[in-house]
């Protein structure tokens, strides 16, 4: 039974004779292909990530990954409540990250060196995870980005390594200084304002756009940026 593809990657994308094509499907199906550019196209390997997927009940993510190329593993998440460390040489799971989330992961990405991953979630939680750690203190930064349920669409580490995330419309950043605009959807309709510092994000201002000059409810952001001194 064929399910729908939810994570996409190529793998040795400069090696001409040695890329390959990484893609997840809904079911938590991992495959691996070879010569996908041509009609003889063949899966190199292929696995499940998971024994069993527990999609959202309102929303579902699939499955989600994250590569290190460096070391050969892959980071799997999604439909679960743990994040999975495989190590694609030895063919084996080296370790679970537990999310303590009911929400699934949305997004997943690591830091440049491989040593931090950044997760987002369904419900609008954002998590950074050292898996150096214990699991039962792994998560080394939470913060909730709305007081709704809102889907995190894309989490990345910039070049200073700072957490970098877009809630449900767009995100912005600003070239003078450690400021994010998030614009998000639901019944608000709130434009927030973010300040990253060593101790982590902080809200630091917000407006609302809810009502027009003639007092019709206006629909959610599609684009935003912000002046370049602010």
């Amino acid at each position: 039974m064929t399910s729908e593809v939810t994570t996409m990657e190529f793998i040795n994308e400069f090696e001409e004779e040695n890329s390959l094509l990484l893609t997840g499907t809904k079911n938590g199906s991992v495959r691996i292909w070879q010569d996908y550019v041509k009609n003889t196209a063949r899966i190199l390997t292929a696995w499940n990530a998971f024994d069993r997927m527990v999609p959202s009940k309102t929303r579902s993510s699939g499955l989600k990954h994250c590569w290190n190329a460096k070391r050969r593993q892959l980071w799997l998440a999604g439909d679960v409540h743990v994040i999975r460390l495989v190590d694609i040489q030895q063919e084996q799971n080296v370790l679970d990250l537990p999310t303590h989330e009911e929400a699934c992961v949305s997004c997943l990405t690591r830091s440049k060196d491989g040593s931090m991953l950044l997760a987002g979630f369904g419900h609008g939680i954002v998590k950074m995870f050292d898996p150096r750690l214990p699991r039962t203190s792994c998560c080394v930064m939470q913060r909730s980005c709305s007081e709704e349920n809102l889907w995190v669409n894309d989490v990345s580490f910039n070049a200073n390594e700072d957490a970098v995330f877009s809630i449900d419309y767009y995100i912005t950043e600003s070239p003078m200084s450690q400021v994010l605009g998030i614009g998000t959807g639901g019944k608000k309709r709130e434009v927030q304002l973010w300040s990253i510092s060593d101790r982590g994000l902080a809200v630091r201002g917000r407006f609302r756009y809810m009502e027009s000059f003639n007092r019709e409810q206006i629909s959610n952001p599609i684009c935003m940026h912000l002046h370049p001194y602010y």
